[in-house]
């Protein structure tokens, strides 16, 4: 699983979209865990 943003300025820290990227990378991680295997 891979998350990435893009920015104006690559050196700008941006907490409040890292926070964003490991909620939405959670929440997707959580959904495929809780779907049933398939062979």
């Amino acid at each position: 699983m891979a998350v990435f943003t893009r920015t104006a300025n690559p050196a700008a820290a941006l907490p409040a979209a890292d926070a964003v990227i490991g909620t939405a990378a959670r929440l997707a991680v959580d959904a495929l865990r809780a779907r049933p295997a398939t062979s």
